[in-house]
C-alpha cells in the first residue's frame, strides 16, 4: 500500500539576460562624454545590468546596477558580443564566471583590434553581454509514494500507469483520450524516445498527439510499457498488435500474436494471417500458415481465401506448397 512521504530537491536556478545596446551616434556621445559612455538600464528577474563604455573604445564592462542593495552573494556567468548593426560580423569574448555582491559588482573586459574595428564602423554598431545568473535553490519537499518493501519494481511502475504525479508529458490519442505519462518509461518504445529525443513536443503543453492509435490501444500499449502486463479477452484487437509493432515493442507483439494464434478458426484464420504477415510476428503468422494448410480443402471455399489470393499471393503460394 502507498503512503505519503516527501523527497528534498535542491539546485541552481539559472536566469538568463540579454543586454543588447545599439550604438548609432558614437562621436556623439564620445563628445558628451570624457570619461565614460553609459548604456540604459537592462533589468533581469532579480537584478538591473547596464554597460559602461570607454570613449576610445579601449574597454567595455558590465555593470550589476544598485550593487550595494545584493545582500546575498550569487554567481553569473557573463559573455560578450560586438555585432555590426545589420548583425553580419560579430566578435565574441571569452565566458566568465565571478560572484557578484559584497564589493564586486561588475567584469571589464578589454577590447581587441578585431572588436574595436566594428566599433569605428559610421554605420554603428551593438554591444551585447549574455548574463546568466546563478541562484542556488532552497529544498523544496515534494510528495512521492512510498512502498510496502514486499512490492515488486513491476507493482510500483504499474501504479504509476496514468498518474500524474512526477508525469512530465501528455500523449493524446486520436479520439481525444489524454495520459499523463513519464519520458523515462515510455522511452522503452524505441519510437517515443525518438520523438523525444527530435523534440516532437508541443513545448507549452508537453503533449505527444498521436493520430494513429484510439484511447483504448493507447492505453493497453502503455500499460505494458509500465509493467509489461497484455491485456486480453476473447476479442481480436488487430490495433492493438498492429499498435505494438509500429511502436518498436517486439515483446508485446510476439506476446499477443501467440494469444492471437490460439482463436484462429475456418472464418478468421486468413484475417489473423495477412495481421502476422503485416506485423512481422511469427508467433502469429507460422501457426496461422500451419492452421490454413491443414484446412485448407474448407478454407479455399470461403472469401477469406479469395483475399489472400489477392492482398498476399506470395502467402497463398506458401500455402500450397505446405500441403
Amino acid at each position: 500500500m502507498s503512503s505519503e512521504s516527501v523527497i528534498g530537491v535542491s539546485g541552481v536556478e539559472e536566469d538568463v539576460l540579454r543586454c543588447e545596446w545599439t550604438v548609432k551616434d558614437f562621436d556623439e556621445l564620445q563628445a558628451l562624454n570624457n570619461r565614460c559612455i553609459t548604456s540604459p538600464d537592462f533589468a533581469g528577474k532579480r537584478n538591473a545590468w547596464y554597460f559602461l563604455l570607454d570613449p576610445n573604445r579601449n574597454w567595455v564592462s558590465v555593470n550589476l546596477k544598485d550593487y550595494e542593495k545584493v545582500k546575498k552573494e550569487f554567481r553569473a556567468k557573463t559573455v560578450f558580443e560586438i555585432l555590426d548593426l545589420q548583425n553580419n560580423q560579430k566578435w565574441t569574448s571569452d565566458e566568465e564566471t565571478a560572484t557578484y555582491g559584497n564589493g564586486y559588482f561588475y567584469r571589464s573586459l578589454s577590447l581587441r583590434s578585431e572588436a574595436k574595428q566594428l566599433m569605428h564602423s559610421a554605420n554603428g554598431f551593438k554591444i551585447v553581454c549574455i548574463v546568466t545568473e546563478m541562484t542556488e535553490m532552497s529544498t523544496i519537499c515534494l510528495p512521492i509514494n512510498t512502498f510496502n518493501t514486499n512490492d515488486s519494481l513491476c507493482e510500483f511502475t504499474k501504479s504509476m500507469i496514468n498518474c500524474d504525479q512526477f508525469s512530465d508529458v501528455m500523449i493524446a490519442s486520436n479520439d481525444g483520450r489524454v495520459f499523463n505519462a513519464h519520458k523515462f518509461m515510455i522511452s522503452r518504445s524505441p519510437v517515443f524516445k525518438q520523438m523525444l529525443l527530435s523534440n516532437l513536443i508541443e513545448s507549452n503543453t508537453s503533449m505527444i498527439q498521436i493520430d494513429d492509435l484510439s484511447g483504448d490501444a493507447l492505453e493497453k500499449m502503455l500499460r505494458f510499457i509500465y509493467s509489461d502486463e497484455v491485456l486480453d479477452d476473447d476479442s481480436i484487437d488487430c490495433e492493438y498488435l498492429l499498435a505494438a509493432h509500429k511502436y518498436d515493442l517486439p515483446l508485446l507483439t510476439a506476446k499477443y500474436g501467440a494469444s492471437l494464434a490460439k482463436k484462429a478458426n475456418i472464418e478468421n484464420c486468413i484475417h489473423l494471417l495477412i495481421l502476422g504477415e503485416m506485423t512481422d510476428c511469427d508467433e502469429l503468422r507460422e501457426p496461422l500458415l500451419n492452421f490454413v494448410a491443414l484446412n485448407r480443402k474448407e478454407i479455399s471455399a470461403t472469401n477469406g481465401w479469395l483475399l489472400l489470393a489477392k492482398e498476399r499471393p506470395e502467402l497463398l503460394a506458401k500455402v500450397v506448397s505446405m500441403c
